[in-house]
């Protein structure tokens, strides 16, 4: 449920995009995913699975970052108009770091977006999460869900799914 970008009697066209800080835990050419805009609605369902690999040794490395899920709206005018922002969710890697000590190895959300220190809507999803947890572990239990190179090469990655 998302605010309207752009004024009475339209509806937004979301999307979002992924950073993350510090910049350099993803490799540069994942630094700007996006996943697609949904036209005309304020209750979007992503269905895009955007994948990551973080570039960390260990959990020590990984809890000191965080996803900013950042909230546009698309402006489609012809005359080149800027995409607007509409707010954005912050999460901490070392909680979505957790669930790689799951056995199901899935970190579920549900967060307030943020659009300058109000809260103006709520974002929720799942992170299917195949990095090392707090116990240090790499959770190749989950490697069902990666591919053999993936597993094979230990890369440690994310993939999310926000509805």
């Amino acid at each position: 449920d998302l605010h309207r970008a752009d004024g009475p009697g339209f509806k937004s066209d979301p999307y979002i995009v992924f950073l993350c800080n510090p910049p350099n835990l993803i490799p540069e050419e994942q630094r700007k995913i996006t996943t697609k805009s949904i036209t005309q609605t304020l209750n979007p369902d992503w269905v895009d699975e955007p994948f990551f690999s973080l570039r960390a040794r260990n959990y020590e490395e990984l809890k000191k970052g965080s996803f900013t899920l950042l909230i546009m709206d698309r402006d489609w005018a012809v005359t080149g108009g800027a995409d607007d922002t509409m707010g954005n969710v912050t999460l901490a890697l070392r909680d979505i770091c957790k669930a790689g000590d799951t056995e199901e190895g899935i970190f579920t959300f549900e967060e307030p977006v943020i659009r300058y220190g109000e809260k103006i809507g709520t974002l929720s999803g799942t992170i299917e999460v195949n990095t090392p947890g707090p116990s240090g572990v790499v959770p190749f239990k989950h490697s069902a869900r990666c591919s053999t190179t993936v597993a094979a090469g230990a890369n440690l990655g994310c993939k999310c799914v926000v509805m």
